[in-house]
């Protein structure tokens, strides 16, 4: 039977089946459910089913079994609110050397701003590339984000070479919308698809991984 804690005027809100039981409680079906001090109790015949959060630590390690979390929704595998960014260190032997980031992210539309900056002296030395190669296969494989773009100031031209041997797409400007050095510049806006990547690996020039 179903035991549901609460006064007379429950009954208005539950089925019709529901019916006066001492104690204070209401009767239900054949599973047992009390209410002490807010806690739910559903015993099954082979089982107790007690009422708790979605934090609660017990249940947390059991959901750090892979096994178990590959079954689960993903808000399980990321249990708070899913993030607007995601930053990664760029280390060489130990040292950490830039950062590489999705940001901006949209989880609904699958899209995200990949940003990157190297200290001057690893510039030029392909690290960056790889770098980049890295992240856009991350997003579109493991995160499975549909877009990725990106902005660059306009006289950045290795950060340019970058994103256009990495695949990205001129889209367009953003007419003076940086000021430095004294004057206004230009921010030009880079787009890449994952189907564009996806061709790309058709015609032997994926992304590394």
């Amino acid at each position: 039977m179903l035991l549901f804690s609460g006064d007379k005027s429950s009954l208005d809100t539950l089925p019709s089946a529901f019916t006066v039981e001492h104690r204070g409680c209401f009767v239900y079906d054949k599973v047992s459910v009390i209410h002490p001090g807010g806690e739910m109790l559903i015993q099954t015949p082979d089982a107790c089913l007690r009422s708790t959060t979605p934090d609660d630590p017990e249940l947390l390690r059991l959901c750090q079994d892979e096994a178990v979390l590959r079954n689960l929704s993903e808000t399980r595998r990321y249990p708070q609110p899913m993030p607007a960014e995601w930053v990664f260190r760029i280390e060489q032997e130990g040292q950490v050397i830039g950062e590489i980031c999705l940001k901006s992210i949209r989880w609904l539309n699958r899209k995200a701003e990949l940003s990157i900056f190297l200290e001057p002296s690893r510039q030029g030395q392909g690290t960056g590339r790889s770098a980049t190669r890295a992240m856009i296969d991350f997003a579109f494989r493991t995160l499975n984000f549909h877009r990725l773009h990106a902005e660059v100031i306009e006289y950045n031209d290795p950060s340019r070479r970058l994103l256009e041997k990495a695949g990205f797409v001129l889209e367009g400007r953003l007419r003076q919308a940086k000021f430095s050095q004294g004057r206004y510049w230009d921010i030009l806006v880079y787009g890449l698809l994952r189907d564009e990547i996806d061709l790309q690996n058709q015609n032997g020039k994926g992304t590394a991984t």
